[in-house]
């Protein structure tokens, strides 16, 4: 099948970058015997091709920003007529809306991560325009289109819009980027002889950073057995406004704080770490939930789009229903004194990953979505 992508967000993307999930899911599709084409938002210049690798040719197209909606013109069309299955980003997309509810001689598919949350207010407000001016004309679309998503929330989101073909089918995780040897500076200042926590991310109101150390703080002062790691930057003012914290956190002796680093370094600091710590508030889905039970950590998480996709709790991973810092402190406390328990979650999650959530594993999940049939 030849299969094209279309990304409509509007702003350039490093195609480089770590996890492009259009590049990871085409290379598996690529060894499954397809053919994949990439759309991509161009603000300045011409359009032109790029022939990335070995079946996979990426479209840079001029479009417009509107309201941060990609639109492209009539290139986007005549590339469209050479695939035979087109799968969009988002229903709530404008582009993505006129791809779905008006082409119907050809499969296409929807792949959704967002999904209601109260915490996510400019997201819903945008829904709530988005339907009332656009989806409210697309019965037959709803009915026809083909839905895949990142987590169960998703689905659920996309079957309260009307959507009757839903499938959560997750994210898959590229391994390359981790692989060969690498900086190992994190994990030499994480010792051997306690239990390492450790949270990686963004640190910002989304990912709740201000519970996240209270807690931290918490573990600390009453888990002697503790070693807590943060790998994570934010905003200037945001940082600045948590020094009390970390300098409270860094005077027990327990804590390190590493701004940033490259992805190797990160490898060798999972590998290290025995619990993950992921108190989102918000989360489509979460890649370091996907790294983090890769390389064996326990992770205990909030209820998100990624831990409601991947983590089977109690089984390989813990979830907690609350932001109660005696709750999340009660289920580290408990991983960290049950040896049997933690080394269980650690070695289910790693096998979850490995089987069910690289690309290459979920691949065949989007490739049974593009069955030519029931067009």
């Amino acid at each position: 099948m030849r299969i094209l992508l279309v990304r409509p967000w509007p702003y350039k993307l490093n195609i480089d970058s770590y996890n492009v999930q259009e590049i990871g899911l085409s290379r598996a599709l690529v060894k499954r015997g397809h053919s994949c084409g990439i759309v991509l938002y161009l603000e300045e210049g011409e359009s032109y091709t790029e022939e990335y690798e070995q079946g996979i040719t990426i479209y840079y197209l001029r479009g417009r920003n509107f309201f941060k909606n990609g639109l492209f013109g009539k290139e986007l069309k005549n590339i469209i007529d050479g695939y035979d299955i087109i799968q969009v980003h988002e229903y709530d997309q404008i582009q993505s809306w006129k791809i779905y509810s008006h082409i119907h001689d050809k499969k296409v598919v929807i792949y959704h991560g967002p999904y209601f949350d109260k915490f996510n207010k400019g997201y819903n407000l945008k829904c709530s325009v988005f339907d009332s001016m656009f989806l409210s004309f697309s019965h037959r679309a709803k009915d026809e289109v083909t839905c895949l998503t990142k987590s169960p929330l998703a689905a659920d989101f996309l079957k309260s819009k009307g959507f009757k073909n839903v499938t959560s089918v997750g994210v898959g995780l590229d391994t390359k980027p981790f692989e060969g040897d690498g900086i190992d500076d994190i994990s030499d200042q994480m010792p051997g002889d306690k239990v390492n926590i450790i949270y990686v991310g963004k640190l910002e109101e989304r990912r709740n950073t201000p519970f996240l150390f209270d807690l931290m703080q918490r573990i600390l002062d009453s888990v002697p057995e503790a070693f807590c790691t943060v790998v994570g930057s934010g905003d200037k003012e945001y940082v600045e406004a948590l020094q009390d914290k970390i300098s409270a956190l860094k005077d027990t002796g327990r804590f390190l704080y590493i701004e940033k680093a490259p992805q190797k370094a990160l490898a060798q600091a999972y590998k290290k770490a025995d619990i993950m710590l992921f108190p989102s508030n918000y989360e489509i889905f979460g890649m370091v939930l996907l790294e983090a039970m890769f390389f064996e950590n326990a992770v205990i998480s909030s209820v998100n789009g990624g831990s409601s996709e991947l983590i089977s709790d109690g089984d390989n991973g813990i979830i907690c229903n609350s932001f109660s810092t005696d709750e999340w402190l009660d289920k580290v406390t408990e991983l960290v004194k049950d040896k049997d328990k933690l080394y269980s979650i650690k070695a289910n999650a790693s096998k979850t990953i490995h089987d069910s959530y690289t690309w290459d594993s979920i691949a065949e999940k989007f490739e049974q979505a593009y069955c030519l049939e029931n067009m």
